[in-house]
């Protein structure tokens, strides 16, 4: 391992130079795959944050680092992560991917987030990074898992010019297209960015940080524990299980738990906790969504008429089925088309093979 100090080219202020320190290790990510460099892998590389990691039981993290052995080492906020490699061979370059978020769970939408990230890659355009676009266009590193795909994702997007609390909220919206009692400010926001990238969804619980905001999300499934507790003093933990920090129950000045798409996170310039309307509210407030929705969005539903009537409904067609069978159940589908089944007899698809009553 080894480490080297970059300093600040002249002008640039600290969005600048996180994006400089972001191209360069994009770009040498990039060569050294050209080249082959298999254990190539630059951990850190931000003037914001510090990524420490390896391939540890929990306990050695801190034995092998040792300024976090040293009481001269402070920070306002720390997102911590361990797991075992239960579905990839442990690899330097795969052990704990993240330089903005960590989750527990799994991203279960991960091959078509990757298509579509992908897909759009030729076409993006920023006045912010100008012609070092071209240095962008692998977004998601190549065989990266999903903690690594999701961290890719996040981080570009809040280096084009958005906070870390507008990112997250594109990329995990809660399920909002049924939510009658939804503020029109946030709909307006979700419908927005429903343009700009659909929801990378779980079940996962996200905790991220840009070295400012540190805060937690759960994904819309909402099916991933994600706890925490505020103390007296100031201080909050957040995390997936109960008990993880032993600290003093009687201390506790509010604690609770986060539903689905619910979000909450810290200000730490501020000293601020930011509750899940708070953030919201924010976000949603910075541009008017909704009238760029209003001018701008064109539904196919406002100019593709049927030419005549449809008789049957496109299940009744598809199945064949009298309306009344489709609505009030059915026992049996006859049905003439065959296959093969995987030892080569004529067996038929198993959504053609009988089909018992779901209502009486």
């Amino acid at each position: 391992m080894k480490q080297i100090l970059v300093g600040r080219g002249d002008g640039w202020d600290d969005n600048n130079f996180e994006r400089h320190l972001f191209l360069a290790r994009k770009v040498a990510g990039q060569r050294a795959r050209e080249k082959g460099i298999e254990d190539f892998y630059i951990t850190s590389f931000s003037s914001q944050t510090v990524v420490y990691k390896g391939l540890f039981n929990a306990p050695q993290l801190g034995q092998y680092y040792q300024d976090l052995q040293s009481p001269l080492f402070e920070t306002s906020l720390a997102v911590f992560h361990q797991r075992y490699s239960t579905n990839t061979f442990p690899t330097w370059r795969l052990a704990h991917p993240y330089r903005t978020l960590a989750h527990n769970g799994e991203i279960n939408t991960l091959l078509g987030n990757k298509n579509w990230t992908r897909a759009r890659e030729q076409e993006i355009t920023s006045p912010i990074w100008g012609d070092n676009i071209e240095h962008l266009r692998q977004i998601i590193q190549p065989e990266s898992s999903d903690s690594a795909a999701l961290d890719n994702a996040l981080e570009i997007l809040r280096l084009s010019g958005r906070n870390i609390l507008h990112s997250v909220l594109m990329l995990a919206p809660e399920a909002w297209e049924k939510m009658d009692d939804l503020d029109p400010e946030m709909r307006a926001f979700y419908r927005y960015h429903a343009c700009l990238n659909e929801p990378w969804d779980g079940p996962a619980a996200v905790v991220f940080t840009d070295g400012r905001y540190v805060g937690a999300t759960l994904d819309r499934n909402g099916l991933r524990p994600a706890r925490y507790k505020l103390y007296k003093d100031g201080l909050i933990v957040f995390g997936s299980e109960a008990g993880m920090v032993e600290l003093d129950d009687a201390d506790i000045q509010n604690k609770g738990r986060l539903g689905p798409g619910k979000i909450m996170a810290i200000d730490t310039l501020e000293g601020r906790l930011m509750g899940n309307d708070e953030v919201k509210r924010s976000v949603a407030s910075q541009q008017p969504y909704g009238q760029w929705c209003d001018e701008n969005m064109v539904y196919l539903r406002d100019h593709a008429k049927p030419i005549q009537p449809v008789e049957k409904t496109h299940q009744s067609v598809g199945f064949n089925l009298a309306a009344d069978r489709l609505w009030l159940g059915f026992r049996r589908i006859e049905a003439d088309l065959q296959t093969n089944d995987h030892h080569g007899g004529p067996r038929p698809l198993a959504q053609w093979e009988t089909i018992r009553p779901w209502r009486s």
